[in-house]
């Protein structure tokens, strides 16, 4: 009897930390936004003639401009900008390459970005 009542104990347990569970995902989610935002910019490619071929999504990692991004956005580009708030940068070259995995850490024009919160030098710090 005892048995019984430590099961559904648990069970009632575990169904009240899975409504609490999401509630707080959400605001961990919302609070890695709030400090993080700035560092997010868009990756625009172009082609040959200077016209926007994709589009996507970048993070700024060091405040040199090494900017992560999906490879698939820029493997076809001839010409590679980063818009960062109201600034649009033109990248320098590339600091890392993993076609297999579809990232890239790209080198934009500039002296100052800034950076996450959470300070990802360390991530690319070998690079």
């Amino acid at each position: 009897m005892n048995t019984i009542k430590q099961k559904i104990f648990f069970i009632t347990l575990l169904l009240i930390a899975g409504m609490l569970l999401p509630a707080i995902s959400f605001a961990d989610a919302d609070k890695i936004f709030k400090e993080n935002n700035k560092a997010v910019v868009v990756v625009i490619a172009f082609d040959e003639q200077n016209k926007p071929i994709s589009q996507g999504s970048g993070f700024i990692v060091r405040q040199d401009g090494a900017v992560v991004t999906n490879y698939h956005v820029i493997s076809n580009a001839s010409n590679i900008a980063v818009k960062a708030g109201d600034k649009v940068l033109e990248v320098e070259g590339f600091l890392y390459i993993d076609k297999e995995n579809d990232l890239v850490i790209l080198k934009a024009e500039v002296k100052e970005l800034p950076t996450d919160a959470m300070n990802n030098e360390q991530a690319v710090e070998k690079v």
